[in-house]
């Protein structure tokens, strides 16, 4: 009977454990954002498409580029940001060349990054420390973007093929601009409100 009623009130603290904010689960991904001049190009073109796309409900409508996703806690928050900080703060700040847009397979749309090189450099550094963090975590490691872009604008495109090409053409835009930090967002799980984490500048 001891055993059951300790077994008892130690799956109650789990539970009353799980409804606190710090153990409470978020998407969370990291993402950087177009800055500069060129950045403001994107950002125009962004708007531009977004009026003919139906917008999915409670996604941010910033355009950026999406190094990974995985799930998480609050509690494992500062130690996530001690660990990417020590990588972005040897990270050089970057220029990146886009071009496009190009229809998204998920729909919206999207720009495409001429040169991943710098990209993939970034996204090796983190896995090494941010895989092995969320492993010892009990966690799935974070899913990598093979193959990062430019999402400028989500939801389905209501337009017909042929209007849609002929948006395309009218739209082309091949731009650069520097990419001056990581941004680390988190989500609601299934959707939902949305807020900014922590900013890590890369080195000037």
């Amino acid at each position: 009977m001891v055993g059951m009623m300790t077994e008892h009130r130690s799956m109650k603290q789990v539970l009353q454990q799980s409804d606190e904010p710090a153990w409470r689960e978020w998407d969370y991904s990291l993402v950087l954002f177009p800055e500069g001049d060129g950045g403001e190009k994107v950002r125009r073109l962004a708007a531009l498409l977004q009026h003919g796309s139906e917008k999915a409900a409670g996604k941010v409508g910033s355009p950026c580029i999406s190094l990974g996703t995985f799930r998480g806690r609050e509690a494992m928050e500062d130690t996530l940001i001690r660990w990417v900080q020590r990588v972005c703060r040897m990270q050089q700040r970057f220029r990146i060349e886009v071009k496009g847009p190009c229809v998204h397979p998920a729909g919206g749309w999207l720009l495409k990054v001429v040169d991943q090189g710098a990209l993939t450099k970034l996204t090796e550094s983190l896995a090494v420390i941010v895989d092995e963090y969320l492993h010892s975590c009990g966690k799935e490691k974070v899913v990598w973007s093979r193959s990062p872009h430019c999402r400028i604008s989500e939801g389905q495109d209501r337009q017909s093929p042929d209007v849609r090409q002929k948006r395309i053409e009218e739209m082309i835009l091949q731009t650069d601009f520097m990419l001056h930090s990581l941004v680390l967002m988190k989500e609601e799980y299934e959707g939902g409100y949305t807020e900014m984490v922590n900013v890590f500048p890369f080195h000037p």
